[in-house]
């Protein structure tokens, strides 16, 4: 199966694919529950987690010479070793954010053996280190937000993206305003309260509400960028999810804010 890292084929760098193993452990995703009695019984936390995963590449790297081995190993390991956007033909339009090792030498194949002057070719292996267990949507998704809530049709996995918050009168220093998480069914699952302070925001003016790294930047008409974690004074970080949802039916999560002008920019996420 071809591979691309970053863009670049596998066969860019003399290596031509054999084969690879299949994730070397099944998906583990966690979600924490808490107990409410007398209500639910128990509460879903708003977010899910996945461990690592793992899967190893067997491929042929051609050489010059079989004494030029050692540095056609070290080339190839240096262009890919790192993290890299990792890309198969059977999914081209998604990637992986994958870890790739430097590659090695096979030591059941040893060079000796198994490479001649006509036949110059390493048999190598590298694994490919999946932290998120997810493969992302190469394209994003932009969805404009209102007051009533818009839903998120999001992939297999939680999807954690950028909020834009602007507004068409000024968001004055003092007042809050909300982002609020539901269920397909309505049900409140999270809700973010931002209270203006030191700074408003004006026409022109916008917040980023970052659901991954979970920064929270006011950016002004100007582009200077001011960091105003600060203004988080109620509620907490959530990540859209299928899960709240009913995706079989189409019947998606939503969000919603309580005024202003917002979208929503994620990628769908696909569990591996």
């Amino acid at each position: 199966m071809p591979l691309s890292f970053d863009g670049v084929p596998a066969s860019a760098v003399g290596l031509s694919i054999a084969g690879l193993t299949r994730w070397l452990d099944a998906p583990v995703i966690r979600r924490e529950y808490t107990a409410v009695d007398g209500l639910y019984g128990a509460a879903p936390s708003m977010r899910r987690y996945s461990e690592p995963r793992e899967m190893i590449v067997n491929a042929w790297l051609s050489v010059a010479s079989l004494s030029a081995r050692m540095d056609a190993l070290t080339t190839a390991s240096n262009a890919l070793a790192g993290m890299r956007r990792v890309r198969t033909d059977d999914a081209p339009t998604r990637f992986m954010q994958c870890e790739v090792s430097p590659l090695r030498e096979v030591e059941s194949v040893s060079p000796k053996i198994a490479m001649t002057e006509t036949g110059k070719r390493l048999a190598v292996a590298f694994s490919l280190t999946n932290y998120h267990a997810v493969s992302f949507d190469e394209e994003p998704r932009i969805v404009a937000l209102d007051d009533v809530g818009v839903p998120i049709a999001v992939g297999s996995a939680p999807s954690a993206g950028v909020l834009f918050w602007g507004t068409s009168s000024t968001w004055s220093i003092g007042v809050s305003r909300t982002v609020s998480y539901y269920s397909n069914a309505g049900v409140l699952y999270g809700s973010m309260t931002l209270t203006a302070a030191d700074l408003s925001v004006g026409t022109g003016d916008h917040l980023e509400l970052d659901f991954a790294r979970r920064y929270i930047t006011h950016v002004d008409s100007g582009g200077t960028r001011t960091n105003v974690r600060s203004w988080l004074s109620a509620g907490g970080w959530f990540a859209v999810d299928a899960a709240d949802g009913d995706p079989a039916a189409a019947r998606w999560p939503r969000l919603a804010i309580s005024s202003g002008l917002a979208q929503y920019t994620y990628r769908r996420a696909w569990t591996l």
